[in-house]
């Protein structure tokens, strides 16, 4: 196994069944990809069965585990962790969700396009125009869309998709960001802007469906505010 391919990591909290054909599609597109997968803490009833078949799928495969639930900041960190310790030589991660919203295919396309740019961040883009693009994803996007270019002058057009490459040099910097919730992706973006990384957004497959959404642990009232508490720092203050 080369471990200089970028390595996919997957936070995981009470998956849906589909992760495990999930996780064997993304080994069937990228077989030299070593595959992180976080447990989040993980409490229903078929949650452990799941994690079990998917570490079983392949030796490239690594499922790492929370005995609580600590959120997907956390669970991003502790995967991004792991990469520095075992995969040293690693051209970077890609970050995808577990819900299926992410197609193998886009994923390989984020891959491919860090070993050709290994020194920019690939965000992921959904079109949000679509028709069955629920109210409140479409309504909370923009508005923190909105907030970092009223506070921050940038515009990023989806500044909450999990799918997202990053190089290596910034894996470590990712260790510093405050938050271990939803707000860690939006610090992550900040870090960016502030630093005038380059940024690269990638147009990928929208996928929303009644299986995604009962998965998603987003708490719009909750996760919004500490989303929005982190743009205000981030605008008046260095610290971030």
């Amino acid at each position: 196994m080369k471990r200089s391919f970028p390595v996919i990591l997957i936070p995981a909290y009470n998956p849906p069944a589909t992760f495990t054909g999930l996780c064997r599609k993304i080994l069937a597109v990228l077989p030299e990809h070593p595959l992180v997968v976080v447990n989040d803490g993980s409490d229903s009833p078929e949650s452990a069965e799941i994690f079990e078949q998917i570490s079983e799928l392949d030796d490239s495969v690594f499922c790492l585990l929370h005995p609580v639930n600590c959120g997907k900041g956390a669970a991003l960190k502790t995967g991004i962790r792991y990469v520095l310790e075992h995969f040293s030589a690693t051209g970077g991660i890609i970050t995808a969700d577990c819900d299926g919203q992410h197609l193998p295919e886009d994923i390989a396309t984020l891959a491919h396009q860090l070993e050709e740019d290994p020194r920019s961040l690939l965000l992921g883009i959904r079109d949000f125009s679509l028709p069955d693009i629920p109210f409140r994803n479409r309504a909370g996007n923009r508005m923190t869309s909105l907030l970092f270019y009223g506070f921050l002058g940038r515009y990023p057009a989806d500044t909450q998709c999990g799918l997202r490459a990053i190089p290596a040099s910034f894996l470590p910097e990712l260790l510093e960001i405050h938050g271990n919730r939803y707000e860690f992706e939006t610090g992550m973006l900040i870090r960016f802007f502030k630093h005038r990384y380059p940024l690269q957004e990638i147009p990928v497959t929208t996928v929303y469906n009644a299986e995604s959404t009962k998965v998603s642990g987003f708490k719009p009232l909750q996760d919004s505010c500490r989303i929005l508490i982190l743009i205000l720092r981030a605008a008046l203050s260095r610290k971030y």
